[in-house]
């Protein structure tokens, strides 16, 4: 739990605790994240990398082993390294190790959404779909116009 701990503290010591994304400052779900953790600890599919520089935790990442696939959830770094691009470097490692530690790992699923760095690491494709529901109201009619008129224009100037 001290590793965990240690996690929160250089996950939120960057860009995450200033924007209130890191565990630590989504207080809510603060609980939901520690008991997750000990259930990922207790059933034996935790993966929790730390990367160190002269004994002190730089980066870290917190995931999990379901089968043949690794989902990281969260990761972090101490915003002062970041010229050393610490979760690129402790990623590299990570995925070293499970070629490694855990050969059968075939999909390492980095979560959340499918943003654009991610696409570096992977030759898979994501794929969504947007629904959006109006209220059947007038102004649900009103909105729904006003969004398929500006969904027209977007697509006639692109």
């Amino acid at each position: 739990m001290e590793r965990f701990q240690t996690f929160i503290d250089i996950e939120h010591s960057g860009w995450k605790g200033v924007k209130g994304s890191s565990i630590k400052a989504l207080l809510a779900t603060n609980r939901f994240f520690l008991d997750f953790n000990e259930i990922l600890y207790q059933t034996g599919t935790l993966i929790l990398f730390m990367l160190e520089l002269n004994g002190e935790a730089i980066a870290g990442a917190w995931g999990f082993l379901d089968g043949k696939i690794l989902h990281i959830l969260k990761t972090g770094y101490r915003e002062e390294f970041s010229h050393f691009s610490p979760s690129s470097l402790l990623f590299i490692m990570t995925i070293e190790y499970l070629y490694e530690a855990f050969p059968e790992v075939e999909i390492c699923h980095m979560f959340p959404g499918d943003y654009g760095y991610k696409h570096r690491f992977s030759n898979a494709q994501a794929y969504t779909q947007e629904t959006i529901l109006f209220p059947s109201s007038p102004r649900g009619f009103l909105v729904q116009a006003l969004y398929r008129i500006y969904r027209l224009k977007s697509s006639l100037t692109s």
